[in-house]
């Protein structure tokens, strides 16, 4: 059954450019953060990695990967206020619950230049 509703939600996210995800399954995304700087947040669905723009509120679990020395991940919302440190390099995984609203991701190296947004619903 299981099997079922991940197969269910990888065929409705392939049909839209945006991720919009039941709540009752726990969803990876993932961050990844490089030198230049460079920052993305993407699902992993059958049509290949989706950049985060939509979500439904709900569970998810976020692994960061982060190769720079200088830059962080920093994710901020609605009852959040998750980050790497900018020193860190390697991989975090966080377990995080999204509430309705906008959030936003960036590193804080670089505030304006790598800074986006996605709401979640």
């Amino acid at each position: 059954m299981k099997r079922l509703v991940v197969l269910v939600i990888i065929v409705l996210a392939s049909a839209t450019p945006s991720v919009a995800w039941s709540s009752s399954v726990t969803v990876k995304l993932y961050a990844t953060v490089a030198t230049g700087p460079a920052i993305t947040f993407k699902a992993k669905t059958a049509i290949g990695d989706v950049p985060v723009t939509r979500l439904q509120a709900g569970r998810y679990t976020v692994v960061v990967r982060d190769t720079s020395k200088r830059d962080n991940f920093h994710l901020f919302g609605p009852g959040l206020d998750k980050r790497t440190s900018r020193s860190f390099v390697g991989r975090q995984q966080w377990v995080l619950v999204l509430r309705k609203g906008t959030y936003t991701f960036r590193s804080d190296a670089h505030p304006l230049t790598t800074k986006r947004t996605f709401r979640v619903l």
